[in-house]
This record gives structure tokens, sequence and C-alpha cells, in this order.
């Protein structure tokens, strides 16, 4: 290529190399530019600089260095981009936040960390601080997502993700199988078991006895070079084992296999999932009867598609919700009575939060103008709305039970219509629902579910009500709301709650069609599931510590005064709760 060729630097990349140059001869003994390389085949620009590491406090467990460090700097085109960083040697490979043997992550999280205003500048100052923490040994190996391969993750575009979910098993010997089920065009479930089964794929399971430092590569021939690298097998016992197993596959499917990778933190293996396209399994196929195959008949082009792998196994992973006020729920048994404009973001809500088993009661149906607020879609339309949102929690969580009742409450043997879960939330606004479970309440004490009743007001949606009645408690969910009205009416300072107790104004509720339609209260989904929301995260200490009273709220929107009061019931007449 002539000079007059080769790509010219962007506007960044031009302030950055006049940022890096005025940077060195300001600090000649703390940098210098060794070499200009141009621009790259990439687009990045690219410089030498060295740095003076050998005076850096050390730590035995730090990253071992010489008196100085050359470290080749790429300058992305854009400042979106934070320079890469290059050493040229192997000595930092197996560190932590060391890329592939040679690239440091000085990064970590490049979204917060990165800020081209600073420029040059700030980059120098980030890269020296990574020698720093480095030195000293202040990285933690165990946050190191991809630390076992390479650091960098290992996807091909348009694969599938592979869902995992089950504890990887003790495994001692180098290969096992597992077995693949194709849940979506987009998705396949993994499982440990082998027992066959129809509709599922057995995947090959390489157990590596160390980690990968420089990846798993791209291509089948430098996979095989890796895993002999890291003290395996030799490249023919590998693919002996992967035509063993693509011949339990059909002809013309895939290979899948799974490299388990130790973590140098300890713990648990790192699991990445690969594929052999369906061309390449069948010439695996043919080799099956060989005694040995050898690797020099695999092209050094053979392609690896890596997965997409979404590794949710509890061993290695915490949910993104622990300590949260909706850690109540979880394991749960829930029912939940009218699912309507808060009943149905409130089955959501709870079983985003990890219920075991949902109730879903009403007798109504779904219809075209209630997708303004409730949680369904066109193609709920006409279905019953338990039966609609029924789906659609199952379709949340695989580990949910979920039954749909097309009825105001459910059928129970026995005496008494209280069913056996762990809390009752009516979401009806029935005045008569009330009264029965007051008189539940009052029947059967020490001896139900915690029972709550939750409502809005009629004029925006944006006011909340959570009537908490505990199981001890004499009183149910319509008596402690009855007691509360009369203490926030009578009372100063709550005066935006009123509407939930008084009777709706002229224009405060909507008549949704001409005719004979009920009116209704004016709201919407936004409005709605702030409110549901604020509800389920309020209800779910109360599984565990419940204490009678009522919780009203007000969403951020909703205007001035107060967002959240508790009102207690539990020393003979509401008290309210700072």
């Amino acid at each position: 290529m002539s000079r007059a060729d080769k790509p010219a630097l962007t506007a960044w990349q031009r302030r950055a190399r006049t940022e890096l140059r005025n940077c060195a001869t300001a600090n000649p003994g703390n940098l210098q530019i060794v070499g200009e390389h141009g621009v790259g085949d990439d687009g990045s620009y690219r410089a030498t600089i060295r740095l003076p590491t050998g005076e850096l406090p050390a730590e035995a467990n730090g990253l071992a260095v010489n008196a100085h460090e050359d470290v080749v700097v790429g300058i992305h085109p854009t400042p979106l981009v934070p320079p890469m960083t290059v050493v040229t040697h192997n000595r930092f490979a197996g560190h932590s936040h060391v890329l592939q043997g040679d690239r440091l992550c000085v990064y970590l999280d490049q979204s917060r960390e990165w800020n081209p205003t600073l420029g040059m500048t700030g980059f120098l100052e980030q890269l020296w601080q990574f020698f720093c923490d480095a030195v000293a040994g202040r990285f933690d190996p165990a946050v190191a997502l991809f630390h076992p391969v390479g650091g960098v993750v290992h996807q091909t575009a348009g694969t599938s993700t592979v869902v995992i979910r089950g504890p990887f098993p003790d495994i001692t010997k180098p290969f096992t199988r597992a077995q693949l089920r194709q849940r979506s065009d987009h998705r396949l479930d993994l499982r440990w078991d082998v027992a066959p089964e129809a509709g599922m794929a057995l995947a090959a399971v390489v157990v590596m006895p160390v980690a990968l430092h420089y990846g798993a590569g791209t291509t089948l021939p430098q996979l095989l070079m890796a895993i002999a690298g890291a003290g395996h097998p030799e490249p023919s016992a590998v693919l002996r084992f992967f035509a063993a197993t693509a011949c339990r596959n059909p002809q013309g499917s895939p290979l899948y296999f799974v490299l388990a990778v130790p973590n140098k933190a300890g713990g648990h293996h790192h699991l990445v999932v690969g594929r052999l396209p369906s061309e390449v399994a069948d010439e695996l196929r043919k080799l099956v009867s060989l005694s040995t195959i050898d690797p020099s008949r695999i092209p050094p082009e053979t392609a690896i598609e890596w997965c997409s792998v979404s590794d949710e196994r509890p061993e290695i992973t915490t949910r993104r919700d622990t300590d949260r006020p909706v850690n109540g729920f979880r394991g749960r048994k829930v029912h939940i009575w009218g699912c309507g404009g808060l009943g149905s973001w409130i089955a959501e809500f709870i079983a985003r939060a990890g219920a075991a088993h949902i109730v879903v009661c009403d007798p109504g149906s779904v219809l075209g103008g209630l997708l303004v607020r409730q949680n369904y879609t066109e193609d709920d339309i006409g279905m019953k709305k338990a039966q609609a949102l029924a789906a659609r929690l199952r379709a949340i969580s695989d580990t949910l039970v979920v039954d749909a009742v097309t009825a105001l409450l459910p059928h129970t043997e026995g005496n008494s219509f209280l069913p056996d879960c762990d809390v009752l939330i009516d979401a009806t606004v029935s005045v008569a629902l009330g009264a029965l479970l007051d008189g539940a309440a009052r029947d059967q004490v020490g001896a139900r579910p915690l029972m709550t009743q939750v409502a809005t007001d009629s004029r925006t949606g944006t006011l909340g009500i959570l009537t908490i009645a505990p199981p001890d408690h004499v009183a149910g969910p319509a008596t402690i709301d009855r007691e509360i009205g009369q203490v926030v009416l009578a009372g100063g300072g709550l005066e935006r709650f009123h509407p939930l107790w008084e009777e709706p104004s002229p224009g405060d509720e909507i008549i949704p069609a001409r005719g004979c339609s009920t009116p209704t209260f004016h709201g919407s989904a936004a409005d709605l599931a702030s409110v549901a929301g604020s509800l389920v995260s309020l209800l779910g200490p109360h599984l565990s510590a419940p204490t009678p009273g009522t919780h009203l709220i007000a969403a951020s929107h909703a205007g001035g005064g107060p967002a959240h009061v508790f009102l207690n019931s539990a020393h003979g007449g509401p008290e309210q709760v700072p």
C-alpha cells in the first residue's frame, strides 16, 4: 500500500496523537514514545509507549514487571471506544485482567470509567493505575468473569443462547456428555443427566484441568491445540470423542460441545459452549470407525461457532433482586383475586420475585379497551383474564406453578372458602368479598393465610392502599380498612389520601363506552404499574413479619404530600408509624 493509500487519521486520532506526544514531552522521565506505527487494517492508530514500572510497590501475588514495560496503544477512530493496550510478550499470561495473554484490561467497566473528554491524559492515568493495582496484587480474579478462558467472551453472532441451570456434576474424567433441548429458534436448554430422551441432542463435554489463558480459539485446530497445551489428551483423542458424540445425533445435525474450565480463584468451573456446523459434524461421523483420527485431516479454517451462554447455576449466580423487599415472596404460594388494573401487574411482579405457586382468580374477559392499563396484549382479547394472565406468568419462569380460576374465588374443600396459601391478595374491590374475608378472619384466627386488600383512587390511579390482616389478627382487611379510613378522614396531614375512602366526585370516574357501561377509575398502565410495584415491595416484608395495618402510597408524579405512610392497627386502634 502506498503512502497515499493509507487510511487518514480521524480528528479524534489526531487529537489523541498530539496529546500523547505532549504528555511525553512534558514528562520525559515517566513516559516515552518508542515507536509510532500509523493506522492498521482495523483503522486504529498505534504507538508504543514505555513506562517506568520497576519501582512500583510489589506483592507476592502481584504482576511481575521489569524496570520498564512497553505497551502498544491502539487509538480507535472514534472517541466512543477507549484505547486498546497490548504487550508484545506472554509474561503476563494468566494474570487477572490480562486478556488472551497480552491485552491489558485497563477499563474494567468502560461504560463508567472511559471518559473521552479527559483525553489521553485520563487514559495514561488509568493505564498507570492498572499497573499499580496489578503489581500490588489488588485485582481479584474471582470478579474476572471470563478469566478462565482468556478473559474474553466466546460468542459468534447468530448462534443460539444456551441456558444452563443445573449444578455442574462432580466429574474427574476428562470427557463426559450432556443433553441439549431445543427450546426455540434462539434458545437451547442444557441438562447434565444423559439418560436418552426423545428430542434431545447429545453434547460433548470436555473437562479441562487448568485455565485456557489464551482462550479457546476460533477454529477447531486452534481449540485442539489449546486443549492439548493445557495438559489434556492429545488432539486425536478429542477428535475421536467428538466423532463418537456426533454419531449419537442425527446425520446433518451440528455437534455442540461444552468446555468446563477451572477458575484460578477457585470455586466452580466456567462453562463455554461451542458448535461445529453440521457439515463438519458429518465429516467426523465418517471418521468414527478409525482407531486414530489424524488432526491433520481437519482443514485449518474449520471454524467454531461459539454460543452465547446464560449460565444461571445457583452456585455461581446471585439474583439481581437479592436483599430487596420482594424477597419475601420467594418460594411462597400466593393467591391473587382480581386480575384487573392492579391485580394483573401485581401478579407479574410477584412471579418475577420468585414465588413458587400463584393462583389467579377472575371471572372477566379481556377486552380491547383494557389494554391501555392492564397487563394484557392484543392476542389476549377474548380470553378469560385469569387464563391469559396465567399464560404470561408461566412464560416468565419455568419453575413457577400457575393455576387459573375463571371465577371470583376458587373452590375450596371443607367449610372455609379460604385457600391453603401463604398470602391472599384481594384486588377485586368487591364489598361482598371483603365481608366474607372479614368473617373468615374472625372465625379462623391463627389458622388462615395472611390476608390483604389493595386498591387505587378513582380520579388518577396514582394513589395506592394496602391493608394487612395477619393470620393471628381478629380483624379482617375490610374492618381494618374502615378503622383506618375514619382516622385518616378525621385527622390532618393525610388529605391527599381522602379519595381512597370518599365517594367519587363528579368527573372522578370515567364511562369507557356509551350506553350501559360501568363507571371505572382514571389511570394509565404507567400509573397502575407504578402503584402495583410499590404495593408489592411494601407487602414483601410482611410475609415474614406480618403487622396489621394499612400502607398508603402515592406515585412520585401524583403531586405534593407524603409519598408513603403506614398506619398500625396492632395496639387497639390505628396509629401512624413513621
